[in-house]
C-alpha cells in the first residue's frame, strides 16, 4: 500500500514566509491538534498544527523532506503559497515509479498560506533545483482531457512561460513527475 500523499500547509502570520523546508511523516500526524502553523496531508486531510514557528520548524527539520514543487498565487514568487511533497519522502522524481510523484487532482482540495483555494490561482512555481522533476498543469480536474502544458524549470511568470498558452490562473489539477 502507499503511502499518502502529502503537502505542507503554513498558515503564517508573516506572507510571503518561504520554509527552507517542508514535510510530515505520516505517523507524526495522528491525533488532535492546535496552533496556526499546520501539516495538511492531502489525500486524508489530516492536520498537526503547533502553537509556535519554532515548533513547526523543528518537525520539519526532523521529517527532513524538502519541496519538489512550491507554488506561489502571484507573479514573481510572491503571495501566498503551497508546498508539494513526495508522497514517498525522495527529494526527486522517478516517473517509472510514480507518474504523479506529489499532484492534487482537484485544487479546490488545497488553502494558500494565506487563505483560499489554488484553483484557478497559481501564478508562478519553483521546481527543486536537481530533482529532475517536472509539472504538469491542466484546465481540467483529475488530471482531465483538456488542454495542459508541461513544464521542465521553474516559472516566475506563468503568463509568459508556457510556449504556446497563457497558463496563469488557469490550472485545476497538477501533477509533479
Amino acid at each position: 500500500m502507499r503511502s499518502p500523499r502529502f503537502a505542507v500547509l503554513f498558515l503564517m502570520a508573516l506572507a510571503g514566509f518561504l520554509p527552507a523546508a517542508a514535510g510530515a511523516q505520516v505517523a507524526n500526524a495522528s491525533g488532535p491538534s492546535s496552533g496556526d502553523y499546520c501539516e495538511t496531508f492531502i489525500e486524508t486531510g489530516a492536520q498537526k498544527c503547533f502553537t509556535t514557528l519554532g515548533e513547526a520548524k523543528t518537525f520539519e527539520q526532523e521529517a527532513a523532506l524538502k519541496p519538489l514543487l512550491t507554488v506561489f498565487r502571484d507573479i514573481g514568487y510572491k503571495g501566498g503559497y503551497h508546498n508539494f511533497v513526495s508522497a514517498y519522502g525522495r527529494e526527486t522524481c522517478t516517473s517509472d515509479l510514480d507518474p504523479r510523484e506529489a499532484s492534487e487532482r482537484d485544487l479546490h482540495q488545497l488553502t494558500w498560506s494565506n487563505g483560499g483555494d489554488l484553483f484557478h490561482s497559481i501564478s508562478s512555481f519553483v521546481i527543486l533545483a536537481g530533482s529532475g522533476c517536472r509539472v504538469t498543469l491542466y484546465s481540467q480536474i483529475g488530471f482531465g482531457s483538456g488542454a495542459f502544458d508541461r513544464f521542465y524549470g521553474s516559472c516566475d511568470d506563468l503568463r509568459v512561460c508556457a510556449l504556446i498558452d497563457d497558463w496563469n490562473d488557469r490550472a485545476e489539477s497538477l501533477g509533479v513527475s
